[in-house]
């Protein structure tokens, strides 16, 4: 069975604030019924005593101011109940006598009796002895009930329109913040449903800063959360789909490059005059398409130790830089080349990091380029690159002044299918930063003024260390 919140909240608050309202205001209630009772009944007793102990006589005059005083009807009988003179203008011919007190203190409201019709409360006294007055004379008092019952509702009902009151204005105010609240958690039920079927947009925070607005801010992180995560298990979905699509693709092309490549080797030791650096050019581009189908066949695969060896990265750099070299050439750029670690020998797997040095050398060229031919007047596309080794690692440094990677961009730099290029894959830096984490190096990158740099940093060989 369901059991709405606000039923949760409005119920239990309301049983509360209805007890506590009946237990305060009947008390109050009581209690002015009491003082309002006693107060009557003190105005009866000080009547009856003033003139119990007067000495004039009681005519019906005296008697009536007396009644004006007290609100109470006055009559003076024998002792058998028969009137002698009274406030009333027609009292009743015989009262009852039989419940007598002797003191002013000691009459009480308790008896009624009918008087011409109407109810009244009743008490008598025996009036004391005075000159001038019949022995045995009786004092009665009469006071109508519903004008009695009156008095009394007027003292007792003011605590109880209070409590009434106070309980709709508690019930009213619970209500508005059950209503609220349900609300809220029915709006978070609902967008808690959208963040299910995939939509992670933020939902709106409440106006009022409160536990609900901290689970909205809460929720909100969720969603981000979700939509970072949903991006990532795209990217491994793709980057699967792109390995399963790709290996029967990849190996074809590379057979067929290889091919070529076999036949310009032939035709090169046939026709050794014509052996030219065109086709020096053309076999290197052979081997590198077939290093970065390789390559690309390896994204997400994890790779041991045992294809790494020993090697001289400055070597490792000079031999990549002729593979660029023509498009260099082509575009008209400046590649400017320090070494300044000749000696230091790191165990890499070559090929894997001499992929990484083309790609990072291709996309400086790219982006120098880029920038030189989008803005008239640009500074000639520059490219350098510069090596170093302290006592445990050897650092690679490509920079060039290109415009830079925008905003965007450069917050998921590395990740898998990111890219700026219309023609580009987005997969040159994710398996550039995959091979330099499993050599336990580091790739990074910053924009210093107006040049972009990227530094490739391996750990030295322990044994070879300068």
């Amino acid at each position: 069975m369901r059991w709405p919140l606000r039923n949760q909240i409005l119920l239990p608050v309301l049983a509360v604030s209805f007890a506590s309202v009946v237990v305060i205001g009947g008390a109050n209630a009581w209690l002015a019924y009491a003082a309002a009772r006693d107060a009557v009944v003190a105005r009866v007793q000080g009547v009856a005593d003033v003139l119990a102990t007067s000495g004039f006589p009681l005519t019906p005059a005296v008697l009536r101011q007396m009644s004006g005083l007290t609100g109470a009807q006055l009559v003076l009988t024998d002792a058998r109940g028969a009137p002698r003179a009274a406030s009333l203008a027609d009292p009743p011919e015989q009262l009852p006598v039989d419940k007598l007190v002797d003191t002013a203190n000691s009459i009480t409201l308790s008896q009624t009796v009918e008087v011409a019709g109407e109810w009244r409360l009743h008490a008598a006294m025996r009036m004391p002895q005075r000159a001038g007055r019949a022995p045995g004379e009786l004092l009665h008092v009469l006071i109508p009930l519903a004008e009695y019952r009156r008095s009394l509702w007027a003292a007792v009902a003011p605590p109880l329109i209070v409590g009434a009151l106070s309980l709709a204005a508690v019930a009213i105010a619970v209500n508005q913040i059950a209503k609220r609240i349900a609300r809220t958690t029915a709006r978070l039920g609902a967008e808690v449903g959208r963040l299910a079927e995939g939509d992670h947009r933020p939902l709106a925070l409440p106006p009022r800063d409160d536990e609900l607005a901290e689970l909205c801010r809460a929720i909100n992180r969720t969603a981000e959360r979700l939509g970072v995560y949903e991006e990532e298990i795209r990217g491994a979905e793709r980057a699967k789909t792109l390995a399963m699509l790709g290996a029967g693709l990849a190996h074809e092309i590379r057979n067929a490059a290889t091919g070529a490549r076999m036949a310009i080797d032939l035709h090169a030791e046939q026709c050794p005059a014509r052996n030219d650096d065109a086709i020096a050019v053309a076999r290197r581009q052979l081997r590198l398409i077939e290093s970065q189908l390789q390559r690309y066949l390896r994204l997400g695969v994890e790779e041991g130790e045992s294809r790494r060896q020993p090697t001289r990265l400055d070597d490792l750099v000079a031999e990549a830089l002729p593979l660029v070299t023509p498009s260099a050439e082509h575009a008209a750029a400046c590649v400017e080349w320090t070494p300044g670690a000749p000696e230091a020998v790191v165990a890499v797997d070559r090929e894997a990091i001499t992929q990484v040095v083309i790609n990072l050398l291709q996309n400086a060229l790219e982006a120098a380029t880029q920038a030189a031919v989008g803005s008239p007047g640009a500074a000639p596309a520059v490219v350098r690159i510069a090596t170093d080794a302290d006592h445990d690692r050897w650092r690679l440094c490509v920079t060039d002044n290109g415009a830079g990677p925008s905003d965007e961009l450069a917050a998921r730099m590395f990740e898998p299918f990111v890219t700026s290029k219309p023609e580009g894959v987005g997969l040159g830096l994710a398996l550039s930063q995959q091979a330099t984490r499993r050599h336990r190096g580091q790739l990074c990158w910053r924009r210093d003024a107006d040049l972009t740099r990227f530094e490739l940093t391996l750990p030295l060989a322990p044994t070879d260390k300068p």
